[in-house]
């Protein structure tokens, strides 16, 4: 394959000594056509043949070699390519060219060029015809002609890249500079996190990299004979990059990345020329050109249609043997400019639960980055979830608090995470942690089922509407979104707790309180913050006794009744777009708004226990680790008509005040806690019944 590499020390001399062969070739040509007094120069074709041929020998392929194999060029035009980049690989040649031209010029044109290398007419003819626009090399950009003077004149540039990779070296092309990377990946798919059908993705850009050069691709049966590209899809920070980072690196290949988002505002003619540059760049170096943030650039406009921008970037992968992988965000509309040389598309969508949480920690956490001895990762991994981009960014943090060399330890860590959680809402929110699961709730078959159907929709959510296709058809509503009503402490607050953790999902707990302002306005504004900075694929929003933020509308007889109902409408939609899952309690059923109930997914109702269910309660919070003085009459407790959350509170009461007796637990501390308990709900305790 034609890709130029930093050659190996051993080829080092070998390079350097036929690129001493070329330069002495092009200055013998300019001499000799310039003043004729170019005899005295030794013929350099004995020593370049010798450089090449040593070069054979230890089975090194030149860079311009790799170049000519990739454009079939002809050994004329590969000594045109020298010509003109010679004053930019040697001053030498550039003062040459000044001092027989009288003036500051240090470049070739075509006239000068025809002169050097053809002795006849027919010969000169050949060498304009190898400079025309369509040529191979202005098609591939290898040289660009300045505009503004006859052809004949104009001053002959080569690549911004070229006079390194003749050199045996890569570095990005001026054009580019700022605004795209090199890479070189050393990861394998073996060392992270691989979505579902990745290996589909692999199979394909296995198969890009051996099809055959020129036509390019043309061999592997596809449509459009030249450039072709790779659509990645997800959400931003899911690890995208990092998927096509790790099979470039299975594969041996390099990528050129830009990223459309620091072009962004640019006028329309720069991102033309820096999308053909890279497009022409990677084409020549055999890289693949990664496009970040493609969707600002190749999203087709309202009703399907194409844009310029669309337009300009299909004819730039179009128009070069490139391998473009374009990073677009979820379901991006693609222009049909772009559509006709995309060949595959790949959905990322990886799940935290898949995914073995420490190895995402060790495979995004900086190369810097030392680990306290006594850190479990694993326990830690999965006490809060992140996106790779996330881990990284909170690996950098940890790393910068902790100072140079100094080991990270779990609070650092912690402190890093929950700020990658957090961020952007502040105080409106707070992490809520729980390792309890589906199975140590107690909870009527009915209201368990209707969990379980939540907890399966948010797992097969991409399967349905991204596989199944129904994201196309269904527009709206598409949120995993519940209601849980039911009196305090019927467990409503424990089963999103508890849904949480069997999707692998760090639980955000928004404070109400602090969404809810007194000035006009600043509740849609705390109500969009979060929506906003919510990661649907590492967090689940809980909106806990949220009663005031979707009470019923009201007729708008003041000001701040408008506003009220301007707070329930943007709830209504933000939960709508919402992308992943979110739950909302209340007490008062009642008061809520029907056109947001309507809106709801699940509506989970929470009844109080009966006896049964509560004398499960009794014994599930008294487990046999509990020290207790006698045997524990849990039917007796469980007349007592109490919630979960009550019986919870009745022992620890017991406890503390068996504490403070310095005596084990009895049947006399649970009996009084849970009449004082009762009693602050205003029941009063009988033996043997409850009112």
């Amino acid at each position: 394959m034609a890709v130029i590499v930093p050659p190996a020390a051993v080829h080092l001399p070998l390079v350097a000594a036929y690129l001493d062969a070329r330069m002495a070739q092009a200055e013998a040509m300019l001499l000799r056509t310039l003043d004729g007094k170019g005899d005295h120069i030794a013929d350099p074709t004995r020593p370049l043949a010798e450089a090449a041929a040593a070069a054979a020998a230890a089975g090194l392929l030149l860079p311009d070699q790799q170049l000519a194999r990739r454009y079939h060029l002809a050994p004329s035009t590969l000594d045109l390519l020298w010509l003109i980049a010679a004053p930019a690989i040697d001053p030498t040649v550039g003062a040459l060219l000044r001092r027989f031209e009288g003036g500051p010029r240090d470049w070739v044109d075509p006239v000068i060029a025809a002169r050097a290398l053809a002795a006849s007419r027919a010969a000169r003819m050949a060498v304009y015809a190898d400079l025309e626009p369509g040529a191979p090399l202005r098609a591939a950009q290898l040289i660009r002609a300045a505009a503004g003077e006859p052809l004949a004149r104009r001053e002959l540039q080569p690549a911004t890249w070229l006079p390194a990779a003749l050199r045996g070296q890569r570095a990005v092309g001026g054009r580019l500079d700022g605004l795209a990377t090199l890479l070189s990946p050393s990861i394998t798919p073996a060392e992270v996190p691989l979505p579902d059908r990745a290996e589909e993705l692999a199979v394909v850009l296995r198969g890009l990299v051996v099809a055959a050069p020129e036509p390019r691709f043309a061999a592997a049966g596809l449509d459009h004979p030249r450039g072709v590209a790779i659509v990645v899809e997800g959400r931003a920070g899911s690890g995208r990059g990092v998927l096509v980072r790790a099979l470039a690196g299975q594969l041996g290949q390099r990528l050129l990345v830009l990223d459309a988002a620091r072009l962004r505002g640019a006028s329309l003619a720069l991102i033309a020329d820096v999308v053909d540059s890279a497009a022409a760049e990677a084409a020549a170096c055999d890289e693949w050109l990664v496009i970040a943030n493609a969707h600002e650039w190749v999203n087709a406009v309202g009703g399907g249609g194409g844009s310029s921008t669309a337009a300009l970037v299909g004819r730039a992968l179009a128009g070069h043997g490139v391998v473009a992988v374009l990073m677009v965000l979820d379901d991006a509309p693609l222009a049909p400019e772009v559509e006709r040389v995309v060949v595959f598309r790949h959905q990322h969508h990886l799940r935290p639960q898949a995914v073995d949480a420490s190895h995402l920690w060790l495979v995004n956490l900086p190369s810097t980055a030392e680990l306290d001895g006594e850190l479990d990762l694993e326990t830690f991994a999965r006490s809060i979830h992140l996106t790779p981009a996330q881990v990284s960014a909170a690996g950098r943090a940890a790393v910068a608090v902790a100072g140079p060399g100094q080991p990270l330890t779990w609070p650092i860590l912690d402190a890093a995470a929950r700020a990658q959680i957090t961020q952007g809402i502040g105080g409106l929110a707070e992490m809520s942690a729980s390792t309890v699961s589906l199975d140590d709730l107690i909870l009527r078959p009915d209201t368990r089922g209707q969990l379980e159907q939540i907890i399966s929709a948010a797992k097969n959510r991409d399967l349905v509407l991204r596989r199944w296709g129904l994201r196309r058809t269904i527009k709206r509503g598409l949120s995993i979104s519940c209601l849980f009503d039911g009196t305090p402490g019927t467990g409503k607050t424990l089963a999103a707790e508890v849904i949480a953790h069997e999707l692998g999902l760090t639980l955000l707990r928004i404070n109400v309180a602090s969404i809810v302002d007194k000035y006009i306005g600043e509740t849609e504004k705390n109500l969009t913050r979060i929506f906003e900075q919510a990661r649907p694929d590492t967090t689940m929003l809980l909106f806990d006794e949220a009663d005031s933020l979707f009470t019923k509308r009201t007729e708008v007889q003041h000001a701040s009744d408008r506003f009220s109902n301007m707070n329930v409408n943007v709830l209504l939609q933000l939960i709508e777009r919402f992308e992943g899952t979110a739950v909302l309690t209340t007490n008062l059923k009642k008061g809520l708004d029907t056109a947001f109930e309507r809106r709801i997914t699940f509506k989970v109702h929470f009844e109080r226990p009966d006896p049964d269910e509560r004398a499960q309660i009794w014994r599930l919070m008294l487990p046999p680790s509990v020290p207790t003085a006698e045997r524990i009459d849990y039917d007796r407790l469980a007349k007592l008509d109490l919630s979960g959350g009550e019986i919870k509170n009745s022992v620890l009461r017991a406890a503390y005040a068996a504490a403070r007796e310095q005596t084990e637990i009895r049947m006399r501390h649970l009996t009084a806690a849970a009449a004082e308990e009762a009693a602050t709900s205003g029941r009063v305790y009988l033996e043997g019944a409850s009112t």
